[in-house]
């Protein structure tokens, strides 16, 4: 489902209204197909986080998502042509998380293609060391811990 938002960012606007806690989004397109395919993904990586999986865990802003997403409350609401999303952190680091994140779907829709490979960094200071871990990961057939952002990420990962 991401391909196929990146293929269509154009196709999607949004517009996001930062809290003092978090953020409200509301994304949506015209084309009746996008907008199911942003309903689905969305989802999809609501569902992933809370199995204890990440996603683009070679990111910094969403290695830093992942050890918060305890302390985040995500809210998703349909709307006639996409969805409103409500991010809330319960700590004042999860509220700084759930904005950078906005601010970052924010830049994959005006940008597209070219943003997906870019990283983005993390907003605490807090040492990894000092972070909380996730709840739980799957391995894989190795034993290694997946990154969630497909094969060449797995590696890049390995590699490092």
């Amino acid at each position: 489902t991401i391909h196929a938002l990146f293929d269509n960012h154009a196709a999607l606007r949004r517009t996001v209204t930062p809290t003092t806690n978090g953020y409200v989004a509301v994304t949506e397109s015209d084309d009746p197909t996008v907008a199911r395919t942003l309903r689905r993904h969305v989802t999809q990586m609501r569902e992933r986080l809370e199995s204890g999986l990440g996603a683009r865990m070679w990111d910094p802003a969403y290695a830093e998502m992942r050890r918060h997403y305890s302390d985040l409350t995500l809210t998703i609401e349909p709307t006639e042509k996409g969805l409103r999303v409500t991010m809330v952190g319960r700590t004042p680091e999860a509220a700084k998380v759930a904005q950078n994140h906005a601010q970052i779907v924010s830049k994959f829709i005006e940008r597209g293609w070219p943003e997906h490979g870019v990283e983005h960094p993390a907003v605490n200071t807090t040492p990894a060391s000092e972070a909380k871990p996730p709840e739980k990961a799957a391995p894989t057939q190795e034993g290694r811990r997946e990154t969630g952002c497909g094969q060449g990420c797995r590696l890049r990962a390995i590699a490092k």
